[in-house]
């Protein structure tokens, strides 16, 4: 389970992230969600350690965090298969054959000469070699077509149902409503957390289109 209390995060004085509480069990999604510079992406990488300095508490229960980082996550000078053997290095396992994400034809394939969504692919791979018990993806549909885009959601779905956490920083509804458990709705660096249970079946595209417009305002 992730357990998040009171985490703050200032940088140059100005306060980014104010006041987030929040629990996520295994097998349950939360979505980050908001406009434009209102933190979400902070706040993954403060969950994910990446920035340290946070006021407040993130425990983890002893599991692992893996992030899918937003953009292009992989080493585009090396081939598919030296990327996926750098990661697996740092996490001491073992590179499975055949590749995993149907890599396969492309492991000598530098992953710059790749497509978007393959580049995709492989970043999760590079991910999925630790075994990570809870998973943070920033933005992954971004710049996705939407073949791509239904991929990536199958592909958090089965994570999900396979028990792993999943925190989820997306902007369209369209992304998540499929998965989603809970959404946190940032603006100017607090957070309003809204269960599944909260909303009415059937109308969380509009609700949820309507509350990150607001938070843009």
């Amino acid at each position: 389970m992730l357990t998040v209390s009171h985490l703050s995060f200032a940088y140059r004085r100005r306060e980014i992230i104010k006041d987030i509480s929040f629990t996520l069990s295994p097998g349950e999604a939360l979505v980050i969600a908001g406009p434009n510079g209102c933190g979400k992406s902070t706040l993954l990488s403060v969950l994910s350690g990446a920035l340290p300095g946070a006021n407040g508490t993130v425990h983890t229960d002893g599991e692992k965090l893996g992030m899918v980082p937003q953009g292009n996550a992989v080493f585009e000078d090396l081939t598919v298969l030296e990327n996926l053997q750098f990661f697996c290095r740092l996490a001491h396992k073992k590179l499975v054959s055949p590749l995993p994400m149907g890599l396969e034809p492309f492991a000598h394939k530098k992953a710059g000469q790749l497509s978007g969504g393959y580049q995709k692919r492989l970043a999760i791979a590079c991910t999925q070699v630790a075994d990570p018990d809870i998973w943070l993806f920033d933005e992954p549909c971004a710049s996705l077509d939407i073949v791509w885009r239904d991929e990536m959601i199958q592909t958090i779905s089965a994570l999900k149902q396979g028990g792993r956490g999943i925190v989820y920083v997306g902007h369209d509804p369209a992304e998540f409503m499929s998965f989603y458990d809970h959404i946190l709705i940032l603006k100017d660096g607090f957070g309003r957390l809204i269960h599944r249970s909260e909303v009415p079946a059937g109308s969380e595209y509009m609700i949820f289109h309507d509350l990150i417009r607001q938070a843009s305002i």
